[in-house]
């Protein structure tokens, strides 16, 4: 007599060739057969909704997000988003509450219906009087909306340009040294609240200009004495936690910005443990 064995094969998000097997056991002498199957799956076509899976208000992109990443003071930059309107009517594209050093343009400003279309986003780090890591968002009005979901982020790293100064200016520069750059709370209670000193020194020969100066949470504020050190004193950098909320372990850090070109950004880390 004869039997058969029906071997399925879900091709399911498994596309490209396969090559599997199948071991078959019995009591026959030769108990042991592995059969064999292989073939090649085709890729499904992707709907629109895969291919631009982020929706601006009526209109659908690949990402709702610009990074510019590390720009100089002087630098202009320009990035482009693809737009789709996959609706059934065409979408007129305006702008609100746009920041003064960016500005975005949609080509067409009328994108239609099924059509496709371009952000153009222009970043002018000339404009800002920001230093380090700088975001902000841009609002699409959509036929005269002003729907806040509507929205492209853009972000960039704005760093100082040094590669102009002579020999003679990066001799007389100023120098940036911390006491310490990390510091561990221990424990904590929660809802208590703990202070550190960093003390950041100028050993440098002209002065010393504090930028910037960013925490990576809203739980720990950073109070500098004084934003201008001159060469050979010192302020104190007063950093406190606020264990309010927070549980177990904690690092958090601290970016500090100057005008020392050797070292222009310097990170410092608070740690602790809060105990429930």
């Amino acid at each position: 007599e004869k039997g058969s064995i029906e071997v399925s094969y879900d091709p399911r998000n498994r596309p490209g060739s396969f090559n599997k097997s199948v071991m078959v056991r019995s009591n026959a002498s030769n108990g042991t057969t592995v059969l064999r199957i292989t073939g090649k799956v085709e890729e499904r076509e992707k709907t629109l909704a895969e291919i631009y899976p982020r929706e601006i208000g009526s209109l659908r992109a690949m990402t709702n997000h610009i990074s510019f990443s590390n720009m100089k003071t002087h630098e202009t930059k320009t990035k482009n988003i693809e737009l789709v309107n996959d609706t059934d009517k065409p979408v007129k594209v305006g702008f609100y509450r746009t920041p003064a050093h960016v500005k975005a343009v949609a080509e067409p400003e009328v994108i239609p219906a099924k059509g496709k279309g371009e952000l153009m986003v222009t970043y002018n780090a000339s404009e800002t009087n920001t230093f380090g890591f700088a975001s902000h968002r841009i609002y699409l009005s959509l036929d005269g909306s002003s729907d806040y979901r509507a929205s492209i982020g853009v972000s960039a790293t704005i760093e100082e340009d040094f590669s102009l100064l002579s020999d003679e200016q990066l001799a007389n520069a100023p120098v940036t040294k911390f006491s310490d750059i990390s510091h561990d709370f221990g424990n904590m209670k929660q809802g208590e609240k703990k202070e550190h000193i960093f003390m950041l020194s100028n050993e440098g020969k002209s002065d010393l200009i504090i930028r910037n100066i960013r925490s990576s949470c809203g739980c720990t504020a950073v109070a500098p004495s004084k934003n201008v050190i001159a060469p050979g004193e010192s302020a104190p950098v007063k950093v406190t936690f606020d264990s309010r909320g927070k549980r177990g372990r904690q690092s958090k850090s601290i970016t500090v910005i100057t005008n020392d070109p050797k070292s222009p950004t310097n990170v410092l880390r608070v740690s602790c443990n809060v105990e429930t």
